[in-house]
């Protein structure tokens, strides 16, 4: 029956990236995934790439309390976003495999660390609920076991009444790897990763790579380099670490 089932998952994962050309967007720039430009979605929805954790996975940085999901649909449409969001889970799933290439150690996983610091509850809308459970069934469905673990930090005693909305959509493998602080969360952030792979906010000696920190004509031109195809923000980081290139597919749409 598990093997059954496995097959039943892997054949419904084959037909969804065949009808969403999946395997060929991730060449797309984050500009034409979305219909606009990539940093007006990330003022209203910032998350980037940064350092890696201690079993060489790459850490990903959420920043929660900014996310303004309404607004962010007046930019582009849901269909789109969701769609930005698979072409971010495809590079992330190509830097672990950049990062097994690199280290000879299998990397499949990413850690992710949430901020929920002043988040308020006028942020927690209709459009929050459905992008944030669209986005659940797609990791489900299509990345499962990519999660390593989830540090949800700086957590508002208000959020446990969103918690229990969002934790029925987890499996419980899922759930078991999220653990929510809401005070000092210095020993379990260093727990997964070394200082020096932590920006500063997150109680770490490295500078940050968050893009909306960034000269936007650096990051252009770092977009545009003859020397480069265009490199989606979640994977600068270890581009300018390491001077690797990712090994990505062409597409002409997203659909």
């Amino acid at each position: 029956l598990r093997r059954q089932r496995q097959m039943c998952i892997r054949d419904s994962d084959i037909t969804w990236r065949k009808l969403n050309k999946v395997d060929e967007m991730t060449s797309l720039s984050a500009e034409q995934v979305l219909g606009c430009r990539e940093r007006s979605v990330l003022e209203k929805f910032p998350l980037w790439q940064q350092g890696f954790d201690k079993q060489g996975r790459p850490m990903v940085f959420k920043d929660a309390f900014a996310w303004r999901v309404s607004q962010l649909l007046e930019l582009t449409s849901i269909e789109q976003f969701i769609g930005w969001h698979v072409w971010t889970m495809e590079n992330l799933c190509a830097l672990c495999s950049q990062r097994t290439a690199a280290t000879g150690m299998t990397i499949e996983k990413m850690s992710v660390v949430l901020d929920l610091e002043g988040m308020k509850m006028r942020q927690i809308d209709r459009n929050f609920y459905m992008a944030a459970k669209m986005m659940a069934d797609i990791d489900a469905n299509h990345y499962p076991e990519r999660m390593g673990v989830t540090l949800i930090v700086n957590a508002p005693r208000a959020f446990s009444a969103v918690w229990a909305v969002v934790r029925p959509w987890l499996d419980e493998q899922t759930a078991s790897k999220i653990n929510i602080v809401s005070g000092d969360y210095r020993s379990q952030i260093y727990r997964i990763a070394l200082p020096d792979q932590l920006p500063a906010r997150h109680h770490g000696d490295a500078p940050t790579l968050n893009p909306l920190l960034q000269d936007p004509d650096e990051v252009s031109e770092n977009k545009h380099s003859s020397n480069n195809r265009p490199l989606p923000h979640l994977v600068r980081g270890w581009l300018d670490q390491q001077s690797l290139k990712l090994a990505i597919c062409s597409c002409k749409s997203w659909r």
